[in-house]
């Protein structure tokens, strides 16, 4: 039987983002303690590594029997995780690559499949300028991501009664007799879940930009219904992605307001999200536009 695993994370740690999510990819069981919200965590990580405030660290097992590692690369969490007695026959290493790429159909972020997108790193640092997205937004999006985190498929309960309940966005989920297509909508939903936790911990960096492109295409029709291997409606029209920013932003709130914090890091969460998803759907736009005009 594998020894229990305790990972000791903190809020605004990418390497913690990263291992959650090679650990969540790969079905691992854990139990997740935040250092930055538990004093007696935090007191524990510290002595465990010799005064420093080290993240991830993550134990495997418990008193003489414990397995201790800090801040694994994926081959030192993969050596772990063996010794700690789990099957790790799905769990892969690719080189820092996150593990969803296999695990969820048609969700390609990181790999050569991605197009490349026509901004640069510098555009996306005028786009943050002109929405005036922070490094204080960068922290409280991490914040909003471990919030969301075990709210995802509530989250997308309501996002998917929301189109369902307007044919005329329901429309570009149909095939060409007019019938909603609920394999297409299926697929599309786990990476729109993943699309959630993506913009909370991901780094804007050039294969988040990229990615971001990709999305866009599939919105397109140059791409829309190939990555499911769908007929469907052949494109969706921009105005109603532009649109659509509202009720995914005004509906996030109340999930960003379940586990406690206080208002005002509820609204500082809420902001980051909203400047995000504006970026995002300024981004969404390259292939709609001639590109003079982006």
């Amino acid at each position: 039987m594998p020894l229990p695993l305790v990972l000791y994370g903190a809020t605004n740690c990418e390497d913690t983002w990263h291992v959650r999510q090679r650990l969540r990819e790969s079905g691992i069981p854990f139990r997740e303690i935040n250092i930055d919200h538990d004093a007696d965590g935090e007191r524990f990580v510290v002595f465990i590594n010799c005064g420093y405030r080290s993240t991830p660290t993550l134990v495997f097992g418990e008193g003489k029997f414990r397995i201790i590692v800090t801040e694994p690369t994926d081959h030192e969490l993969e050596q772990a995780l063996s010794q700690a007695g789990y099957a790790i026959s799905a769990f892969c290493v690719s080189g820092g690559a996150a593990m969803t790429a296999t695990s969820i159909p048609g969700y390609t972020y990181g790999t050569d499949q991605v197009s490349h997108s026509p901004f640069s790193v510098q555009d996306l640092e005028y786009l943050k300028q002109a929405v005036l997205f922070s490094p204080e937004d960068e922290a409280y999006l991490r914040m909003a991501g471990e919030v969301l985190s075990d709210q995802i498929e509530d989250v997308l309960d309501v996002w998917y009664g929301f189109v369902g309940s307007h044919p005329h966005l329901l429309y570009y989920f149909t095939d060409d007799q007019g019938n909603p297509n609920a394999a297409y909508l299926t697929a599309v939903r786990k990476r729109f879940g993943q699309w959630i936790l993506d913009t909370c911990h991901r780094p804007y960096d050039q294969a988040w930009l990229d990615y971001a492109y990709e999305i866009g295409l599939r919105h397109h029709r140059t791409k829309k219904g190939l990555t499911d291997s769908v007929n469907s409606v052949p494109n969706i029209n921009y105005r109603y992605m532009v649109a659509f920013i509202y009720p995914i932003t005004a509906t996030i709130k109340p999930f960003l307001a379940k586990k406690g914090h206080s208002a005002e890091e509820v609204e500082k969460m809420h902001q980051a999200w909203f400047k995000s998803v504006v970026m995002q759907v300024a981004l969404w736009s390259a292939p709609y536009v001639h590109s003079e005009d982006l």
